[in-house]
């Protein structure tokens, strides 16, 4: 990369100063080789071979050359056995000796049935090596394609990055120098803000010291009204404290008038309730001697009696009960006024 410096203007500070960065030249388009095979078909017949594999002895050059010479032992031996049977039979051949030539002829020839399975792992064998085989020579020809490969890959990355680090250079002189143009604006800008900012808080400051000498005054003021509506509100609350206490004397004179006049009520119903009861009651028929008169079960005084005793006992439990309720009432009435000083539930 190659910069050159250059001041642009008349600038007194000297800080407005520029970069000149050639820019680079494109790369061209890469452009990737082709591998071809030279074993293509030769590899698909050996693996067609391999993978549908059939044998065929009759194929097989190593199984004909030994049907050859087992053929010829067996022959041999067919003639020799032959001979010997014709010897023993004053120089005739006979069915015996036929047969017995071919049973050494047939001996032979299973002899060379046998071999029949080595001969075909023989041959399978062969026909994987020469898969692998050129399986071999085909990948070496593709290791070395991809190392001419990858060789120009590496060349053309070269250039590449070559070219991307001329262009960023080229493209950080060209940010360089506008960003020298902006900081030059930026520092008349904030120059400006901080002129004016000053003004505004000198203002600021003048407005904030009226604000606080008027709520100084407010706050007197405010004072002064707070003292007086607590004076009245204390004038207002001992008379309130007055009505309460009238108020609360005058309830208690009618809850014992009330009292009265319901202890009242229910005698009186107590006690005609009583006396029906006892007047309700049937006479019984005297058992003993003399006139047929008749005895009542019940006196009219010990009915009297009876009922008194009933109403005393009810008014009793009824100012009972009245006393505790008018009781709590009035303890309620005087801790909401903060009167009551007994214990605290």
């Amino acid at each position: 990369m190659v910069i050159k410096s250059n001041q642009k203007g008349d600038d007194p500070m000297a800080t407005k100063k520029y970069v000149t960065i050639e820019k680079p030249k494109a790369v061209g388009e890469y452009k990737a080789g082709t591998y071809q095979s030279q074993y293509g078909d030769q590899l698909k017949s050996a693996l067609d071979t391999v993978t549908n594999w059939k044998y065929d002895p009759m194929q097989d050059a190593n199984y004909q050359a030994l049907a050859k010479v087992y053929g010829a032992r067996g022959n041999i031996a067919a003639k020799n056995t032959l001979a010997d049977a014709a010897s023993l039979n004053g120089g005739y051949g006979t069915s015996y000796a036929v047969s017995a030539a071919q049973q050494a002829r047939n001996q032979y020839n299973q002899e060379l049935a046998s071999l029949v399975p080595e001969l075909e792992a023989n041959a399978y064998n062969k026909a994987q090596a020469t898969y692998s085989a050129l399986r071999d020579a085909d990948t070496t020809d593709y290791s070395r394609f991809r190392d001419t490969e990858s060789d120009r890959q590496w060349q053309y990355q070269q250039a590449v990055d070559a070219y991307r680090q001329a262009m960023a250079d080229w493209q950080w002189g060209q940010n360089y120098n506008y960003q020298v143009d902006r900081d030059a604006v930026a520092d008349e800008q904030w120059q400006k803000n901080y002129d004016y900012q000053a003004a505004r808080d000198r203002i600021a400051d003048q407005q904030w010291q009226k604000n606080y000498d008027y709520q100084v005054s407010r706050d007197k003021v405010a004072d002064s009204q707070w003292a007086k509506n607590y004076a009245y509100q204390l004038s207002r609350d001992s008379v309130a404290d007055t009505q309460w206490q009238k108020n609360y004397d005058y309830q208690v004179s009618r809850d014992k008038v009330a009292d009265e006049q319901w202890a009242k009520e229910y005698a009186l119903s107590a006690g005609k309730v009583s006396g029906s009861s006892g007047g309700s009651k049937k006479k019984k028929k005297s058992k003993g001697g003399g006139g047929g008169g008749y005895t009542s079960t019940a006196s009219n005084s010990s009915t009297k009696s009876t009922g008194n005793s009933s109403v005393t006992k009810a008014e009793g439990k009824f100012r009972e009960a009245k006393g505790g309720i008018n009781n709590t009432a009035q303890k309620d009435q005087k801790k909401k006024k903060g009167y009551y000083s007994g214990p605290q539930q």
